[in-house]
């Protein structure tokens, strides 16, 4: 992962269609992205957590990355598209010749060095692959994948209990977050850490003092009655830092 890459994953959205009060998600990720959102994680999941179908899936991913190109022309630069879970998805859009920069895995997902092997095969040497963790276990392992050069970045959290995924546990709090992002810096200092969910703006603060590299949400921006505006909201808090 280059420099200018690891500056997008600041200020990190993730969305799916089961996130947008109905309306169409197209909208709410054109609005999100003028809004200065840099980074985009489609997770298109339904509300019990199971994934779209596969062409399902492919067809609202190659529209994604059309818009983000689409976008570019007028913001001068193309927010990164990140993959959740969907290796296949993310290498059927690149193998199409669609702007695809990476995915994104769950702990229960193909292993991150196991996936960087799949897509070097296919020559994406330049992939970003991102990790959730949450405890010293999972930190640990993906700083010897960091080191190994088969991970960029983890998304930890969630730092507030959140009803956006269901099934996660509840939130680690300013406290404990803090000390994960410690034990992990110890391990791998240059392993970029995002602050991940029930994250707001009033989080910007707190987690760039405890040692992130950017953070991520849902609810916020892709729930807001104003998408644009709540997400120039959260562009700005971290930024300002």
């Amino acid at each position: 992962m280059n420099t200018e890459q690891g500056r997008k994953l600041a200020v990190y959205f993730c969305v799916g269609s089961a996130y947008t009060d109905g309306r169409e998600l197209l909208d709410i990720i054109r609005e999100a992205v003028l809004g200065g959102v840099t980074t985009v994680q489609l997770r298109e999941k339904k509300p019990n957590g199971i994934t779209a179908s596969t062409g399902k899936l492919l067809e609202i991913a190659k529209k994604v990355s059309q818009l983000l190109v689409d976008l570019s022309e007028e913001l001068g630069e193309r927010p990164l598209l990140i993959i959740n879970d969907r290796v296949d998805v993310a290498i059927a859009l690149f193998l199409d010749g669609y702007k695809i920069d990476g995915v994104h895995l769950g702990q229960e997902d193909l292993r991150p060095d196991m996936v960087g092997t799949m897509l070097d095969a296919i020559g994406w040497n330049n992939a970003i692959i991102g990790l959730s963790c949450r405890d010293e276990d999972a930190l640990a392992r993906a700083a010897d994948l960091h080191a190994a050069g088969a991970l960029d970045y983890v998304g930890m959290g969630p730092l507030h209990s959140t009803n956006s995924k269901p099934g996660l546990p509840e939130g680690l709090g300013e406290e404990r977050w803090a000390e994960l992002a410690n034990f992990a810096h110890k391990l791998a200092p240059h392993l970029p850490i995002l602050g991940i969910g029930g994250v707001t703006p009033k989080d910007a603060a707190p987690l760039k003092s405890a040692g992130a590299n950017g953070y991520c949400c849902i609810t916020y921006i892709a729930q807001a009655s104003d998408v644009k505006a709540a997400a120039q909201s959260f562009a700005h808090a971290w930024r300002s830092l």
